[in-house]
């Protein structure tokens, strides 16, 4: 009788799965660096939009707009005073300057604005021109990104 089996031994098959155990996580921690800097990706020209947003309510209703980061650069929202010749205070001129707010929004979670910014609160005027330019600068997880706001019609650039 030929006694001679086929098959894998227990130490392959451990091996085998501590490949595959290591080859996994690092696939996975692969994955949510990538998936971390896609959301700040996604934050930066969402906040692109909203100060463009901004701008268009400005042109639109003739007021002066401005959009600014509180809570300690982990929050920002865009608004108009009422009552300061915009369209709002045509209707009710008794109300001094309270603002109107277009949206507030938080900053993802790792991400704040950063000390160096040399910008918090920006200024639209009722043309839609920029009163104040700069950078915005964010520290994230994945490192510092900024936002590069240049004067007049409110061009914007991506730095990493």
């Amino acid at each position: 009788m030929n006694n001679k089996e086929a098959g894998f031994t227990f130490v392959e098959l451990l091996i085998v799965l501590a490949i595959t155990i290591v080859v996994c996580s690092l696939s996975i921690a692969v994955g949510k660096a990538k998936l971390d800097e896609r959301m700040i990706n996604q934050f930066l020209y969402q906040l692109m939009l909203d100060i463009e947003h901004t701008q268009s309510e400005s042109i639109g209703n003739e007021v002066y707009s401005y959009l600014e980061f509180f809570d300690e650069g982990k929050k920002y929202r865009a608004y108009t005073m009422v009552g300061m010749g915009g369209v709002a205070s045509q209707n009710n001129s008794a109300i001094p300057n309270l603002r109107h707010y277009y949206f507030t929004r938080e900053l993802p979670e790792g991400v704040e604005l950063s000390y160096s910014s040399t910008l918090q609160l920006i200024k639209i005027n009722n043309k839609g021109v920029f009163s104040s330019f700069g950078t915005l600068a964010f520290a994230t997880p994945t490192g510092k990104k900024s936002l590069i706001i240049n004067i007049v019609k409110g061009r914007m650039k991506i730095v990493e």
